[in-house]
């Protein structure tokens, strides 16, 4: 075997052939390119830099902005091995002793913290790079989170909470017995909350109970009822019989349409 020879170079541009496999050509010292080099990469890793921005006039790659990469050399084989790239680097978090990142050129990341954490990070626009707003899902030794622009959900030894954006927001956890027969407790918020099932049951053996379900469908039902009796009271005025005044039948369209969501959500026909 011949003798080896190592050099960094700026990577001029990048290949991947049919079998996924990477080729890197490197900036021959000012030159406009160099041999084709055999990428090669560290066990359960691959990376294909981007290609660098070029001076206008000689072509060749702009050190500042451009992806480097080690070569290797041996008699007449060309081998390399991609570094990282200086228009990346700046994008992520400043790391600590002991931590490792496993990171894209457009500025999405995975980092194992010095506190134990693991850190997914991306941005809605496809990472710092592009800009926009952080897309984080980290898993601590204290709880687990996810937010982005759409909302938070976060999960410990405590509670569950989940807010969306728009308002809406659900809740379980542990008080810690704060109050007797209260240690744990669920909430759920928004303006409209509906259950369906075939079956809703509420614990008969809780004081205090909302409504149970049976109750609940016989309040709908007189409220159905009475709606029914009132839509035909209003239809067979003098005016709403024959749908003449618009605030009448207007009326009498809308309790329609109450009484067909009633139907819908209860099954009261």
């Amino acid at each position: 075997m011949g003798k080896f020879e190592f050099d960094i170079q700026n990577v001029a541009s990048t290949s991947v052939d049919e079998n996924g496999f990477l080729s890197l050509v490197p900036d021959a010292y000012g030159e406009k390119g160099g041999p084709v080099h055999e990428g090669l990469h560290l066990g359960g890793l691959w990376h294909c830099p981007l290609d660098p921005v070029t001076d206008p006039k000689s072509n060749a790659p702009d050190a500042s902005r451009s992806a480097q990469m080690l070569t290797i050399g041996v008699g007449s084989e060309r081998l390399a091995i991609p570094l990282h790239d200086v228009r990346t680097v700046p994008l992520l978090p400043l790391g600590k002793k002991g931590e490792t990142a496993l990171y894209s050129a457009f500025g999405s990341f995975t980092r194992h913290r010095a506190d134990g954490a693991i850190v997914h990070a991306t941005t809605d626009k496809g990472g710092y790079a592009n800009g926009g707003t952080a897309v984080v899902d980290a898993t601590t030794p204290e709880h687990h989170t996810r937010y982005g622009p759409w909302g938070v959900e976060v999960f410990d030894t405590s509670s569950y909470r989940l807010r969306h954006v728009g308002g809406a927001s659900f809740g379980i956890g542990y008080a810690g017995g704060l109050a007797p027969g209260s240690d744990t407790y669920a909430i759920v918020s928004a303006d409209t909350i509906f259950l369906r099932g075939t079956t809703i049951i509420g614990d008969p053996d809780s004081a205090g109970a909302v409504a149970k379900a049976e109750e609940l469908t016989e309040i709908m039902a007189l409220v159905a009822t009475a709606l029914t009796a009132l839509q035909a009271s209003v239809a067979a005025t003098t005016t709403g019989g024959g749908g003449s005044a618009a605030p009448v039948a207007a009326a009498v369209a809308a309790i329609a349409t109450m009484l067909e969501s009633i139907s819908t959500l209860s099954g009261i026909a």
